[in-house]
């Protein structure tokens, strides 16, 4: 977890004093659960006749031997595994007892597969090949986020990798024929939106004073045309001016020292559709935004670090930096959006694949059957109708109760946490790396419905948090299961297409469910958690 005061001034015993800002890196925590069970090592019967199956192998099954009566092996399966550098065990074949029959397995890329608990993973714990130090995904990058933590540059990239997800799992499968299937994947998506930004406009001011003239010099610039509220960082330079002939070689030949009182640059901004609005420039920091009102000034030690103006829509402004000493070169740069944003419709990726063909093949590789898988409508096959579920929120609160030397006094700090934790439910089902899709659409005979096709159309319902009876809500507490319907097939379509392309329905099946409240028992439950 990353923590982060959720004030830059915390109470204390002494009176009210500064954090220092300091954020901290909490260790992984991790429950290791042992368990002491029993594998099942054979089945046999009180009838003499039906004969025994016997179990072999520890961990994982490496044999199953079918004896009859007389204790003669009637068949046998042996397992064969192969095990990564990563430690990862793939089944590989099945060999019968006759030495011809034997059934082959194969992978997408087994040795890229990375170890377990590895910190590459997005946000639904599916592997996505990013070098992540952390567990918890960087707040920069987060849908919602807290500006206390957004401040920070530091976490995991949690963004979903088709590419890598699909790492070790199965590709093909190899019969005793001699034939074999197939299979290709592709990553989940949704349909959503995209936002087309408008061009950029820059605004640039630079002044530089020389030895011999000092007094105010200003630079203006004006930003019109907002349409959409925006908040621009400010590129801002401050320096001594080093051109030869400024005569200012001396502050650098003869270590002379910094006017800090007078060389400054006044940076000020005026909003010319609201004049008495003041609240235009503030700074970022660890422990929130600063507002700095409509005017600052900035120092050599650029003592403004992660300054922005806050743009308001249908706003116009006016911003000017002013120097009024010698020897200065003083620079300022705004980039903003000029005009209005768009939205379309786009597809956007989701955690983890789904199957997108299986293909199955003759002993003689000829191909012999295919089978093409959409996630959408058969009027629409290509728009997909995966929700997207709610979005993650990683963010927590804690207190810390700090005793005071007088009995009975203490004060009380807030803090500000940024975790991943896999008890914690970020989307919409406590088995929380499930994507769900309403429709799916077989294809047969290839990827047109060269021989029919079949739309299934599923319930979804989702299950929900709990609410909170006192204090805030907390974010690791299980949810309830008013989704037990997720997933009911609801509808039923087989369908064929003519040499027009027209869908023509052969058959359709509703399903209807009720629910069965002889059998209905409500459990009342309640997630507990100790401040201090």
């Amino acid at each position: 977890k990353f923590t982060v005061p959720a004030s830059s001034i915390l109470p204390s015993c002494n009176g009210s004093s500064s954090s220092g800002n300091v954020s901290t890196i909490g260790e992984v925590a991790d429950h290791r659960l042992t368990v002491a069970s029993k594998a099942i090592s054979s089945i046999s019967s009180n009838i003499p006749i039906a004969g025994t199956v016997i179990f072999s192998g520890s961990q994982t099954v490496s044999s199953i031997a079918i004896k009859d009566s007389q204790n003669k092996i009637i068949e046998s399966f042996n397992f064969n595994y192969s095990t990564t550098q990563n430690l990862r065990k793939f089944l590989t074949a099945i060999q019968y007892k006759d030495p011809q029959k034997q059934y082959a397995f194969e992978y997408i890329d087994p040795e890229d597969l990375v170890e377990r608990l590895s910190f590459s993973q997005d946000h639904w714990g599916y592997y996505n090949g990013a070098n992540n130090s952390h567990l918890f995904p960087n707040p920069q990058n987060l849908e919602l986020t807290d500006s206390r933590l957004s401040y920070h540059n530091i976490g995991a990239n949690k963004e979903p990798n088709a590419t890598n997800t699909e790492k070790g799992l199965l590709k093909k499968i190899i019969y005793p024929t001699k034939g074999y299937t197939t299979i290709e994947y592709e990553g989940n998506n949704y349909l959503g939106t995209q936002t087309i930004y408008p061009p950029i406009a820059s605004e640039y001011m630079s002044i530089n004073t020389d030895i011999d003239h000092g007094g105010d010099v200003v630079e203006t610039r004006t930003l019109n045309n907002i349409k959409f509220y925006q908040e621009v960082r400010l590129g801002k330079s401050l320096r001594i001016n080093p051109r030869n002939d400024s005569g200012c070689d001396f502050y650098e030949d003869d270590n002379a020292p910094i006017d800090d009182t007078h060389m400054k640059m006044f940076i000020t901004a005026y909003d010319l559709t609201d004049p008495g609005n003041t609240n235009i420039f503030f700074q970022r920091t660890q422990s929130g935004d600063l507002s700095l009102g409509r005017s600052f000034d900035v120092k050599f030690d650029d003592n403004v670090d992660q300054a922005y103006m806050t743009l308001l829509t249908d706003h116009d402004y006016e911003i000017s930096i002013r120097v009024s000493w010698f020897c200065v070169s003083a620079s300022l740069y705004v980039d903003y959006y000029q005009g209005n944003i768009q939205e379309v419709p786009a597809t956007k990726p989701l955690g983890g694949v789904r199957v997108k063909k299986i293909t199955d093949y003759s002993a003689v590789t000829e191909k012999a059957n295919e089978t093409r898988y959409y996630y959408g409508k058969k009027e629409s096959i290509n728009i997909p109708t995966a929700e997207k579920g709610v979005t993650p929120y990683y963010i927590s609160k804690s207190v810390t109760r700090v005793p005071c030397s007088i009995p009975c006094d203490y004060r009380d700090q807030e803090y500000i946490i940024l975790n991943s934790n896999s008890r914690r439910t970020l989307y919409n089902s406590v088995s929380n790396s499930n994507i769900y899709y309403k429709y799916v659409t077989t294809s047969y005979g290839g990827g047109d419905f060269e021989t029919g096709g079949v739309e299934k159309e599923f319930m979804i319902t989702n299950d929900t948090p709990g609410n909170p009876i006192w204090g805030d809500v907390i974010q690791a507490a299980p949810w309830n299961n008013n989704g037990w319907s997720n997933g009911f097939e609801k509808k039923n379509i087989t369908f064929k297409k003519d040499a027009s392309n027209n869908i023509i329905v052969l058959k359709e099946v509703d399903n209807n469910y009720t629910k069965d409240n002889r059998y209905q028992e409500d459990v009342i439950g309640y997630s507990l958690r100790k401040n201090y």
